[in-house]
């Protein structure tokens, strides 16, 4: 689950879009809404009023927001530092549900290996003397499940070790006292760092796709629409649907391959990335962005540095602790010291 910008020193948070399949249905269905939508407003036009038309209204208003709902719902995690709380939710634009979880107990943070349908997965979880369990992600590889219980153990200061096997009842099994090292990142590894657009310009996306779905759809549903070249309609509502994709998916994205030894980076995913060879950076860099008044927050960036002073801004806008969090991330991906700009 990609970690998302809070603009909040003491909050973690990650997102995530539904699966590749709920999404398709949540298209189909959406599509299905549009459909008796333009239907009934087809009929509208022709003057009826047949309580039929009340039902079609009703129905394609249901199906229309069931499957918005499913196309552009997510999921996500943030974690509370001074509140001791995880919050889990999910839904559309703004969450719609929302489960939270007491942190408190919990000591330390540790990874566990899975093997659920002959595919090895790795867990991040939190656990207590008393060998209680707080699962937080599963993840496909060993290295990625330590950096996110490293980034972890490191926002909320807990120690990181394995998790307990099962304690009897009665005995209770400490955890230790510091956090014991871990082992290195292996060649081949990638940090990813995914921030979508802002919420105002995703809203735009979401309301500027399901308006070009609409309009198409009462074009070629349209009494008479045999005698109208649909094509041109479609090419002038193709691109106004193109840039509600953009707008709702899309975001600012990074991408380290430390065998490749190359950075990536999407100022506005999907469009192309920039490539930049990482050899010829030597140190991670935290800076403040700039200057403010006496009482703001400042922001800062982390950054690249090169021969020459080049600096190479990958991520900005970021409470210092946050963007501190996100620097020794990216240095440890990469092998690089981290300095104070």
């Amino acid at each position: 689950m990609p970690r998302i910008a809070t603009r909040h020193a003491h909050k973690l948070a990650y997102r995530r879009r539904f699966s590749l399949g709920v999404r398709m249905i949540g298209c189909l269905i959406l599509l299905a809404g549009a459909i008796v939508l333009a239907a009934a407003l087809a009929e509208l036009v022709k003057a009826s009023t047949s309580p039929s038309l009340y039902l079609m209204t009703a129905l394609g208003v249901v199906l229309f927001v069931v499957g918005a709902t499913l196309f552009c719902g997510e999921r996500g995690k943030l974690i509370d530092r001074q509140g001791r709380v995880l919050k889990c939710w999910w839904g559309a634009i703004l969450p719609l549900r929302r489960t939270y979880y007491d942190l408190q107990p919990y000591q330390a943070v540790g990874i566990q290996p899975l093997a659920e349908a002959g595919t090895n997965r790795w867990r991040v979880c939190l656990w207590n003397g008393q060998g209680e369990r707080l699962d937080l992600f599963d993840l496909p590889t060993a290295e990625t499940a330590e950096l996110a219980a490293r980034q972890i153990g490191m926002f909320l200061s807990l120690a990181l070790a394995p998790p307990p096997a099962a304690v009897p009842a009665g005995q209770e099994q400490a955890p230790p006292a510091s956090p014991p090292e871990i082992a290195p990142l292996q060649s081949g590894d990638r940090w990813t760092y995914r921030e979508p657009f802002a919420l105002p310009w995703r809203g735009l996306g979401v309301v500027l796709l399901v308006l070009s779905s609409v309009l198409l759809l009462a074009l070629l549903t349209a009494p008479g629409a045999s005698g109208i070249d649909w094509r041109r309609g479609a090419m002038v509502l193709l691109p106004l649907g193109s840039v509600g994709l953009w707008l709702s998916f899309g975001g600012h994205k990074v991408l380290v391959m430390r065998d490749e030894q190359t950075v990536k980076l999407w100022r506005a995913w999907p469009l192309p990335p920039a490539a930049y060879d990482l050899a010829a950076f030597y140190a991670v860099v935290v800076a403040r962005a700039s200057e403010v008044s006496t009482g703001e927050q400042a922001e800062h960036l982390v950054g690249l540095m090169g021969a020459d002073q080049l600096r190479l801004e990958v991520i900005h806008g970021l409470p210092h602790e946050e963007a501190h969090a996100l620097a020794s991330e990216l240095a440890a991906a990469a092998r690089l010291p981290l300095v104070e700009g």
